[in-house]
């Protein structure tokens, strides 16, 4: 039993990590270098925030193939 529920908290029960960089606000190939850089490749944004004159994006990254 506690082998089935181990099994279903691995699956189920881990979110993803969010990774965050930060970047000049405007200079798309900064933020694409940078979010290629720290995912290794493949990534989705969940969110930008502005700080003053950068900004911070939340990317979760895709696995690698």
């Amino acid at each position: 039993m506690s082998g089935v529920l181990l099994a279903v908290l691995l699956l189920f029960g881990c979110a993803p990590k969010v990774d965050e960089v930060f970047y000049k606000e405007g200079d798309l190939s900064e933020f694409q270098a940078k979010a290629v850089q720290r995912c290794h490749g493949d990534f989705d944004v969940l969110a930008t925030q502005r700080f003053g004159k950068y900004e911070r994006a939340q990317l979760i990254c895709k696995p690698g193939r």
